[in-house]
C-alpha cells in the first residue's frame, strides 16, 4: 500500500493546475492584470505559473519534500513560492497562506 504522503505526491505530479483567485481584484481598467493564478505541473519536475496579477507565465522546476512543494523558478520570477499539499484537490501557498483548488 502507498502511504497517504506518497498518494498525495503522486495526485500532484499526474494533475495538472491548480488556480486561485486574487481577493479583490479588479482588472476592468487594465486587463494585463490577471486576476486568477495558476501553477500547471508539467511532469515530474517542471512547472508553470501566473503569479501575483503577473501577465507573464513563469517556467522553473519544483520539488516535493514531504508534503511541501517547492518552486525554483528559472526565468527572472524573484519571489519565494511553496506550498503545502492539503490533499489531492487543495494546495496552500506557504507565503500567504492562499488556498489554490485543482482545476477540471
Amino acid at each position: 500500500h502507498l502511504s497517504i504522503r506518497r498518494q498525495r505526491q503522486m495526485c500532484i505530479r499526474d494533475s495538472g493546475e491548480y488556480n486561485h483567485t486574487i481577493t479583490g481584484c479588479d482588472n476592468s481598467d487594465n486587463p494585463e492584470i490577471n486576476c486568477v493564478e495558476f501553477i500547471k505541473f508539467i511532469d515530474e519536475t517542471n512547472v508553470s505559473l501566473l503569479i501575483d496579477g503577473n501577465d507573464v507565465v513563469y517556467v522553473g522546476n519544483y520539488e516535493i519534500i514531504k508534503d511541501k512543494i517547492n518552486i525554483e523558478t528559472t526565468d527572472g520570477l524573484n519571489i519565494n513560492i511553496s506550498f503545502i499539499i492539503k490533499d489531492g484537490i487543495t494546495l496552500k501557498r506557504i507565503e500567504n497562506n492562499d488556498i489554490w483548488i485543482k482545476s477540471e
